[in-house]
């Protein structure tokens, strides 16, 4: 094993496939991890001038003019996003609904957040205190 110096060393890095990434104990992951997918079930947009809530995916478009885009409509104030509701669940459902709404979500034994520019690989740096002792890291995402 490779010993660090004082002050900030690379010690690895981190892959992402799924924009997001993850801070937790290790020992919680067998023990308190939940097998549960992505659930958007509950995804909905909702049209400002009427208030009426339309599932996403779905005819949104039924509600506008014909050939209009999403983002277009996003844009003119046509319609907005209702934020998931969290579930605060250990779990890659948990995780990804949190980094949906605001880039970060905090879970019963973790914290996940959005990946910087997607996916990718990205350097994970360690600071090494004057005593030997790692008391930050940081992951470069820019």
């Amino acid at each position: 094993m490779k010993q660090l110096k004082k002050g900030w060393n690379l010690i690895g890095e981190v892959g992402v496939d799924s924009g997001q990434l993850m801070i937790c104990d290790p020992c919680y992951i067998d023990s308190g991890w939940k097998k549960t997918d992505l659930d958007l079930s509950d995804n909905k947009l909702k049209v400002v001038k009427t208030g009426k809530r339309i599932k996403v995916p779905g005819n949104w478009e039924s509600e506008f003019s014909k050939g209009i885009t999403y983002n277009q409509a996003m844009e003119k104030g046509l319609i907005k996003e209702i934020p998931l509701k969290e579930t605060g669940e250990f779990s890659y459902n948990g995780c990804s609904r949190g980094t949906i709404n605001k880039s970060y979500s905090q879970m019963d034994s973790g914290v996940g957040f959005s990946s910087g520019t997607g996916d990718g690989i990205y350097p994970v740096y360690a600071f090494v205190n004057k005593e030997g002792r790692i008391t930050e890291v940081k992951i470069d995402m820019g």
